[in-house]
């Protein structure tokens, strides 16, 4: 009986060690994805001033070129990730992210599927030598294009997968979201960061076509992200119903997708 009590112990023994390997080797190596608390606000506000420095932004065609042409008066300091421009329309249905091309009088040269004659609210974001800075105005496309309204974003054989944590969304609070890319219905592990992030979002309060200040919100997931997943934190500073695009990038091709937050809640009063 002795003998039969060892030899079972040291079975329980050995099938315990194997079973700590597995777990070990499981969880080594491997980045664990961070969900903040909701209230822990403060770290993930977007820090950004609305046009400190009474900057001008204007876009003009340049139809010999099929183009458009974004200056600057004065010129802001280039700053880490340039200049960026997003585009949607009224309806918040179709999202354009356009390459800039800085040219040598300090302009910006970009081409974009637009339609003809069609009203877009423009976002140009850039770092000055204090921060972020938002320029926000609408601008009516005159270069002919097709509409870049496709609800997918060039997600043909993709598919991402979106955790909101926590489920209900409050205005000033954290909100974190979770992107997971599959292909084929494969995860996909490689996806290309864009100035060092592997995914990029921009959001906008539906509604908002009228007004301006706290509307728009830009977060990406930077030092926040694992071989399989991507987590995105911000917070929206108003309630009401919000769109959230979210773009990446995999062979080479950036694609988008969006997502409604049917309402951004005020936090109950005690």
């Amino acid at each position: 009986m002795k003998n039969l009590f060892l030899f079972c112990v040291t079975i329980v023994t050995l099938l315990f060690s194997v079973g700590v390997s597995s777990a070990l080797d499981l969880d080594f190596g491997q980045t664990v994805i961070q969900v903040p608390d909701t209230h822990d606000s403060t770290p993930y506000l977007w820090q950004v001033r609305k046009n400190p420095s009474n900057y001008q932004a204007k876009i003009t065609s340049v139809p010999d070129k099929n183009a458009y042409l974004l200056k600057f008066s004065p010129q802001p300091a280039q700053g880490a990730g340039g200049v960026d421009l997003f585009l949607t329309d009224k309806h918040l249905k179709s999202f354009i992210h356009p390459t800039l091309q800085q040219q040598d009088d300090g302009g910006y040269l970009f081409s974009a599927p637009l339609q003809d004659r069609e009203t877009y609210q423009a976002e140009i974001i850039f770092k000055d030598g204090s921060g972020w800075v938002n320029l926000s105005q609408k601008f009516t496309a005159t270069v002919s294009g097709a509409l870049n309204d496709k609800e997918d974003g060039g997600q043909a054989g993709y598919e991402v997968q979106i955790k909101q944590f926590p489920d209900k969304a409050y205005a000033t609070h954290t909100v974190t979201f979770v992107f997971e890319v599959r292909k084929d219905g494969k995860i996909v592990e490689d996806l290309e960061p864009v100035n060092g992030a592997k995914i990029r979002v921009a959001a906008w309060r539906q509604g908002s076509w009228f007004s301006s200040a706290g509307d728009f919100i830009y977060a990406d997931s930077q030092g926040n992200e694992s071989n399989s997943e991507a987590a995105v934190s911000l917070v929206f500073g108003e309630s009401g119903k919000h769109r959230v695009f979210a773009e990446y990038r995999h062979q080479g091709v950036t694609r988008w997708i969006s997502k409604e937050i049917d309402y951004v809640l005020l936090e109950p009063t005690q």
